[in-house]
């Protein structure tokens, strides 16, 4: 009889965690990437839209567990393109600004090639 009273409380005691991870997943599960673009170029504007699908592929995933910095590396793939502000919105949300780099100078490579560079030295591009 013991026996069954210990069996009984510890399934009951794991059904109840089940019920409450179940709860927080539902809870701290991401449903916006708030994602705010200010771009100059056209072809700023079609990163833009890459960004923007890439981004709602968090969509679904558990906030609490999805690390911020994963999110700063989409945005980083993308050279001409600076992350200004990348924060979590608990429960569900995470804010993005994202914004262009402005073309400043140039280094001739080769008679033909240019290496472009933003304001920061950061390297852009070949042109």
């Amino acid at each position: 009889m013991k026996y069954r009273a210990i069996i009984t409380t510890a399934v009951s005691f794991l059904l109840l965690l089940a019920v409450v991870a179940a709860g927080l997943n539902a809870v701290f599960t991401v449903t916006l990437v708030e994602a705010e673009f200010t771009v100059f170029s056209r072809d700023g504007g079609e990163e833009e839209i890459e960004i923007k699908k890439r981004l709602d592929e968090f969509k679904g995933a558990s906030s609490v567990f999805t690390d911020i910095e994963e999110l700063r590396g989409v945005v980083n793939e993308y050279p001409c393109m600076r992350v200004e502000l990348l924060q979590k919105k608990y429960p569900s949300t995470f804010e993005v600004k994202i914004s262009e780099r402005r073309e400043c100078f140039a280094y001739a490579r080769s008679a033909e090639a240019y290496a472009i560079f933003d304001e920061d030295g950061v390297y852009l591009y070949e042109k």
